[in-house]
């Protein structure tokens, strides 16, 4: 009986191996968050939100298209564990490998009060 259980163990360690690195790869999904300034007194920006198409490779975030400057916040339980400012230019930051867990990714473009957030796996 303890060989079945051996042998069962040993054919399924790939397939969790598999399914815990397919949570670290593509495409992040965004939301979309408002930080209103106003409290509601005022108006809202009438043109519309493009949300960036950014995915994750392990530790690497890659944005596949022109973005703005942002502010790249990785948070866990409501506290930023770290940040960095992702120039306009810049295709691809790499996060530190002391992170481990899960997160929650933000980006805030530069002078908006618009955010987007996205869970991420280190």
């Amino acid at each position: 009986m303890k060989k079945l259980l051996f042998i069962a163990f040993m054919l399924l360690a790939p397939v969790v191996s598999i399914a815990n690195t397919q949570q670290v790869c593509g495409i992040i999904n965004l939301g979309i968050g408002f930080d209103d300034p106003t409290n509601g007194e005022g108006p809202l920006p009438k043109s519309p939100i493009l949300v960036p198409t950014v995915s994750q490779d392990g530790y690497e975030i890659t944005f596949t298209s022109s973005h703005p400057v942002y502010t790249l916040y990785i948070v866990e339980d409501d506290v930023v564990v770290y940040s960095v400012v992702v120039s306009s230019t810049t295709t691809s930051v790499l996060l530190p490998s002391w992170l481990s867990g899960d997160y929650v990714l933000y980006l805030q473009p530069e002078g908006s009060s618009y955010y987007f957030y996205g869970d991420i796996t280190l």
